[in-house]
């Protein structure tokens, strides 16, 4: 079994199809630059623990920007991760390939190869920002990943929300930059629930030895215990003269 990923998929277009998925309202365009507003302390918080507890680069932000960071393995690479100062940002057009540069290079992980229960790994705080971003907005940075089964397909699976562990120890936070416990609750239901913060679904399916043409005929039978396994001729399911 092969596969790709996980990664992360900066996807804002997909918001809607998230609501109706999760059961969490969507918050409009004033909702969220609210949300993102009363976010801004937890933001900064999570900002300098990155840089005086795991020597993460500050540099000077840009215009429009709450701050430009270096992370200490990226130093000298001209890679930066930056949060802009209004959550608009995030939805225009024009900034969609540098934000997916940003949140597509961080380090999503899962537990096990037979264990699709995706997160992102590195320095809490820097995880908790990505956090806090699915429950604003569910549905714009998703965590994929596609898990490759021989002979028969590729199956997705991607994640719109955090643990239920996360969202229970940030209760306090949530409640406030969500505007209250009813969306809060509406956030916790959906992440206990994986049919609600996961999506799975197969993208492609194989058809092993479907092309009779080309593929390589065997005349020799197995033996009395046959359990016939598609290579040869005998009870040929392609056959179409009976």
């Amino acid at each position: 079994m092969g596969g790709e990923g996980p990664y992360v998929r900066f996807d804002p277009q997909s918001r809607a199809f998230w609501a109706s998925h999760t059961g969490i309202a969507a918050l409009d365009d004033e909702e969220l630059e609210a949300a993102y507003s009363r976010a801004y302390q937890f933001i900064v918080q999570s900002k300098e623990i990155l840089v005086k507890e795991h020597s993460w680069d500050e540099a000077v932000a840009e215009d429009g920007k709450i701050f430009s960071l270096i992370p200490q393995e990226r130093r000298g690479s001209g890679f930066n991760i930056s949060l802009p100062s209004t959550f608009s940002s995030f939805m225009e057009a024009t900034n969609l390939q540098m934000w997916k540069t940003v949140f597509e290079a961080f380090d999503a992980r899962r537990p096990s190869r037979s264990n699709n229960d995706l997160f992102i790994s590195g320095p809490t705080p820097l995880s908790d920002i990505f956090y806090l971003l699915q429950c604003m907005a569910p549905g714009m940075l998703l965590l994929v990943r596609i898990d490759e089964y021989d002979e028969v397909g590729e199956k997705e699976s991607v994640r719109a929300l955090p643990r239920e562990s996360w969202v229970v120890s940030h209760a306090d936070v949530l409640n406030t930059i969500l505007g209250g416990i009813g969306a809060y609750k509406a956030l916790l239901d959906a992440s206990r629930d994986r049919s609600k913060s996961f999506k799975e679904s197969w993208i492609s399916h194989w058809e092993p030895y479907a092309d009779v043409e080309d593929r390589e005929l065997d005349y020799t039978a197995c033996g009395l215990e046959c359990g016939y396994c598609g290579h040869c001729d005998y009870n040929d399911p392609y056959d179409y003269d009976d």
